[in-house]
């Protein structure tokens, strides 16, 4: 008699530790003897209130902030409880938390004014990733007879993958991890389907009557997931930070104690306002002859373009692309399109700042000269013979900042 194996579906990972784009740039800038770094997360939630949530109270369902830790009980029925945290983040990312105790899910992709998302979810005897309809019930992906019990670190990377040269073949990767072991993963094909929606919404859900106690949160801003890292010996680090970087617009700077900070551009608050009487001089003057007014920036999937009416306007239509593949959903697509219109508004206006020495300033800081904010490019230190004797000045080169 022929014995044969078939197989109808196959889930294949190779259970390395997934690395995000922070993570690649810590181990080879280490290898340049840096180490100390000063990151920033896009979601960093240490549970001091519910006041970045959305929280589906119904049936009783209990949400409560007790000693730095979210606790959440259940209303007692068959459905799914989620709770949205403010802050959208598309794949692909990698997401940490503390499981204190309980039974529950991580939410991913939740859909924007819907109940619908994927979920990574657990209990004492299994675990596995579903998701979840609008009527807040859920269908298993993928169910693995691994239970899962607090205290336990749990990581859950999410990511898209473009597997073939028909792009409407857009897939869903997941993977869940618990103390470092990879205990489930799955990968579905969302292209051109109804689970193709728009919103990345991240959050917890629990189930039944069940609890929940979580904490610690966080996603990194750099959380683009790495395939691989390679340095060659020989290789400068440089050239090995700009592999796993590619063209994600990363800024980054080594500060005076040594520290290596890397960030995304993006709002902040002003760093310093400059006193009266400290400054010496100022100039500034307006470069608009190559303002861009619409943009069409370009990712893996999807084109999005944003355009500026006001300076449309002024400028008439200026039209620039952007190609990066590193951006996988229309959100990033489009954020990308707006971050290019306010960096060309930004750079018409650039000016010039001498002042008494400011030695704490840093690239790309945020100062406020005259009730105007202005961010710093450049900096070049001197000393100076002047009326009140030798003096230490600073002088500022930057460009008006402006919020997106």
């Amino acid at each position: 008699m022929t014995v044969s194996v078939r197989f109808k579906e196959s889930i294949v990972t190779d259970a390395e530790h997934p690395i995000t784009l922070e993570g690649a740039i810590r181990q080879i800038a280490v290898l340049a003897g840096i180490h100390d770094f000063a990151f920033q997360d896009d979601v960093e939630e240490a549970f001091t209130s519910l006041s970045s949530w959305t929280t589906d109270t119904t049936d009783g369902t209990a949400w409560v902030v007790a000693t730095g830790e979210l606790v959440v009980t259940g209303g007692g029925n068959a459905v799914w409880y989620e709770g949205i945290h403010d802050t959208e983040v598309s794949p692909s990312f990698l997401a940490n938390f503390d499981l204190v105790t309980g039974s529950g899910a991580f939410v991913f992709r939740a859909k924007t004014g819907a109940s619908d998302c994927y979920i990574a979810w657990w209990d004492g005897s299994n675990c596995g990733f579903a998701k979840v309809n609008s009527s807040k019930a859920s269908t298993d992906l993928i169910k693995m007879p691994f239970g899962i019990s607090g205290p336990a670190r749990v990581q859950v990377e999410v990511r898209w993958k473009l597997d073939s040269v028909n792009e409407s073949r857009k897939w869903l990767l997941m993977a869940l991890i618990v103390d470092g072991r990879e205990v489930a993963a799955f990968a579905e094909d969302v292209g051109g389907t109804v689970y193709d929606w728009s919103g990345d919404g991240i959050g917890f859900a629990v189930t039944g009557a069940n609890s929940l106690t979580v904490d610690n949160l966080t996603i990194s801003e750099l959380h683009r997931s790495v395939d691989y890292i390679t340095l060659d010996p020989g290789q400068p680090i440089a050239s090995g930070l700009a592999q796993a970087i590619g063209t994600t617009k990363t800024r980054s700077t080594i500060r005076f104690d040594g520290t290596m900070r890397v960030w995304l551009p993006g709002n902040r608050s002003v760093d310093w306002t400059v006193p009266s009487g400290r400054d010496l001089q100022f100039s500034d003057r307006r470069v608009i002859t190559s303002t861009a007014t619409r943009i069409r920036s370009i990712g893996a999937f999807h084109q999005e373009e944003y355009s500026d009416d006001d300076e449309g306007q002024v400028h008439m239509n200026r039209f620039s692309q952007s190609d990066d593949p590193n951006l996988a959903s229309h959100l990033e697509v489009y954020d990308e399109a707006r971050r290019q219109v306010r960096d060309a508004k930004e750079a018409q206006k650039p000016m010039q700042l001498a002042l008494y020495a400011q030695p704490l300033l840093e690239p790309y800081d945020i100062v406020s000269y005259d009730s105007t904010s202005y961010r710093v490019l450049a900096m070049n230190s001197q000393v100076s013979a002047r009326k009140a004797g030798t003096v230490y000045v600073s002088t500022v080169e930057g460009q008006e900042y402006i919020a997106i």
